[in-house]
């Protein structure tokens, strides 16, 4: 027989076998399904682990829980740091309410924050014990947090409490060189034309002037006029007894004043 007949019977029986391999390929690949369904429904091999049950690759982050509390400052113990919860508003807090304590703001040192180190995914093998930062106010809407608790403390007629609490948080922030909140300013010297303490505004006043800071005196120069000019607008109008100041901290909290 030549080369090329043999070839052809080498293709031919290759072919023939080709089909018996398929259809009992396929036939072993059925039975191992359908053996492993009936090992799972008599309970012999362990059921598959639902997806909830797996581990997550990253840490999940933690649901704020709505969280009801009294009106005032809080020490997050965890943290060291100080959170204002309004009044008569549910907050969502996503710590532990239990390392909630009040804490008044005006006995916080006034420094600058410790830059934070981001946690090492290196483990570690054996834990340090790391001393916590000094209690800080948290920035996030710090100058509203003095300015709703002084309102509250007017409408709760302890004027004392306002004068401290908003001349700390102007103090804090001329200190720490943080953008001017003007309606803290505003507020404090208005209260003081309306009730007659001049000694605080001009404490006040003095603390803005020696700022180092340029841009913060110069943007406190017609602010400073009005302040000190009985014949302006506004001093006429905090001086005026019997004329009603509004004051709207939020849409729940305001502060008028008739007397």
């Amino acid at each position: 027989m030549s080369q090329d007949g043999n070839s052809k019977e080498v293709k031919l029986i290759t072919r023939r076998r080709f089909l018996p391999w398929v259809i009992t390929g396929v036939a072993g690949i059925g039975f191992s399904l359908s053996l492993v369904r009936e090992l799972l429904g008599s309970g012999v091999l362990p059921p598959a682990p639902k997806f909830k049950e797996l581990a997550p690759r990253f840490r999940r982050k933690a649901t704020p829980q709505p969280l009801k509390h009294d009106r005032g400052f809080y020490l997050y113990s965890e943290t060291n740091v100080v959170r204002y919860f309004p009044e008569a508003k549910t907050v969502r807090f996503n710590g532990d309410a239990a390392r909630l304590q009040p804490i008044d703001p005006t006995q916080i040192s006034i420094q600058h924050p410790e830059p934070t180190l981001p946690r090492s995914r290196v483990v570690k093998t054996r834990s340090v014990k790391r001393q916590p930062p000094p209690p800080r106010m948290a920035q996030s809407r710090v100058s509203f947090a003095f300015e709703h608790e002084a309102v509250s403390q007017i409408n709760g007629k302890n004027l004392d409490r306002a004068f401290v609490l908003l001349t700390y948080a102007i103090q804090r922030e001329l200190q720490l060189g943080y953008a001017p909140s003007f309606r803290l300013y505003d507020l404090l010297a208005g209260l003081c034309i309306r009730f007659e303490r001049v000694d605080i505004c001009n404490r006040m006043i003095n603390q803005i002037q020696s700022s180092k800071n340029d841009e913060v005196r110069q943007a406190f120069d017609a602010r400073i006029k009005k302040w000190q000019d009985p014949q302006s607008r506004w001093y006429k109008r905090w001086s005026n007894r019997n004329k009603r100041i509004k004051w709207t901290v939020d849409d729940r909290t305001g502060l008028v004043l008739l007397t």
